[in-house]
């Protein structure tokens, strides 16, 4: 799952990974975010943006982990800022990336993640 306010982020991304061969559902915000990993049977990973409105990602993170504490999530931002790394690193995010992203680390970054995650788990 892909969590992004921003629609044309959310499209390179999710279109990016599409093209990879994953599953992808997307979100615009935290809440809906949320809604849509109680829902879901199976989830490899999220990728969330860190500046969102209404909740940020640190913020997503933190109450996704209760819900699902074994989901791997990388982060994206252009705030690459130390405070926000290593509070993301505390919640531990698999990855912490910049923005902008270039494809082809996209696809080798969630290749790495997923190749870690639970062999039973099926969906991006």
């Amino acid at each position: 799952m892909i969590v992004d306010d921003d629609p044309e982020m959310l499209n390179f991304l999710s279109d990016t990974l599409r093209e990879a061969g994953h599953e992808v559902l997307t979100a615009f915000d935290g809440w809906s975010a949320l809604e849509l990993v109680r829902a879901a049977q199976q989830m490899d990973l999220v990728i969330t943006d860190y500046q969102m409105p209404g909740m940020n990602g640190l913020e997503f993170m933190a109450v996704l982990k209760e819900i699902r504490p074994a989901l791997r999530v990388i982060m994206i931002s252009v705030f690459a800022r130390t405070d926000v790394y290593l509070k993301a690193i505390s919640l531990d995010v698999a990855e912490f990336l910049e923005k902008p992203i270039k494809p082809m680390l996209l696809k080798r970054v969630v290749e790495a993640v997923t190749n870690k995650s639970a062999p039973d788990e099926a969906v991006l």
